[in-house]
């Protein structure tokens, strides 16, 4: 087996501020040793992203995360979510003064055009993009999982987190399972539950209306690790081979705003060329 180390990256943002953009200005190496991963399975699996375009103001949205939850619990691990808030419902004022907007989920919505469609919609592992099928609303999420697991598994991904308040180091292990010729890219972020604040909301069924004041908002993007779109991890030039793998690592200093007992990491390989995300890994942050 081939393993590559890369060096890592020290980040000290906050997420807080929309205008703020990321910056890589406080680069270092990280001089411990690479941890031991465990073996993989035999039986590694196909895991999906659902990114959930939301905010704070979105009447709908509420109904949006509620089949995302039902989503997740049928297929347990196998689903991931990631919730992204953006676009004018998601701008605060005085009645809703929660800010989960980041300079990452802002460059999606750009990108993406999620907002601009209509809240709440989604991607299922980024498929269609760059046509229009992309953007699926939440009718059509399940079905959009569904056909996503059935994609056979081309690349595995394993992490492992050391957390001592402050600051996070993450290790990201790409394997890959079997021979690709395509421009890759590693991305990670840090998402938060149990967000409480207040939310508009139209579906009784879920929770008070037209304003939920203590509604629980998870799996939200708090921001990005290694910056919006990532860092390199493959190209078609050099192209990778069957169980070869590579390891990046990373520090982060977490903000003290957030609970970090109620963060997690999320780490996506997507290609560059279609954004399409080929594998994505979640573990707490501790």
């Amino acid at each position: 087996m081939v393993v590559l180390l890369s060096s890592c990256l020290i980040a000290m943002v906050s997420c807080d501020k929309i205008d703020a953009p990321y910056t890589d200005d406080n680069i270092n190496i990280i001089t411990d040793s690479i941890p031991v991963f465990p073996s993989l399975s035999a039986n590694y699996y196909n895991k999906v992203l659902l990114e959930e375009y939301t905010g704070i103001k979105c009447v709908y949205c509420p109904t949006g995360s509620q089949i995302a939850r039902n989503l997740k619990t049928v297929y347990g691990d196998t689903l991931i979510l990631m919730e992204v808030h953006c676009g004018e419902f998601a701008s605060p004022d005085a009645n809703f003064t929660a800010d989960f907007r980041t300079t990452a989920g802002t460059d999606f919505d750009t990108k993406f055009g999620m907002s601009n469609a209509g809240l709440p919609d989604g991607m299922i592992n980024r498929f269609g993009f760059p046509g229009n099928t992309h953007i699926l609303y939440m009718a059509s999420w399940g079905t959009a999982v569904a056909t996503a697991k059935q994609k056979p598994v081309s690349i595995a991904l394993q992490i492992i987190n050391k957390y001592q308040a402050p600051l996070l180091k993450t290790y990201i292990k790409t394997t890959f399972k079997s021979n690709l010729s395509k421009n890759l890219m590693l991305s990670i972020f840090i998402i938060e539950d149990s967000l409480i604040s207040p939310q508009k909301n139209n579906n009784s069924a879920i929770g008070p209306t037209p304003v939920d004041s203590f509604y629980v908002h998870n799996h939200v993007l708090r921001n990005a690790i290694n910056s919006t779109w990532g860092a390199e991890l493959a190209t078609i030039a050099v192209p990778v081979v069957q169980d070869s793998s590579i390891i990046k690592s990373y520090s982060y200093t977490i903000n003290p705003a957030w609970n970090a007992q109620n963060c997690n990491v999320v780490a996506i390989v997507y290609d560059k060329d279609t954004y399409e995300i080929y594998q994505v890994e979640e573990l707490k942050l501790q």
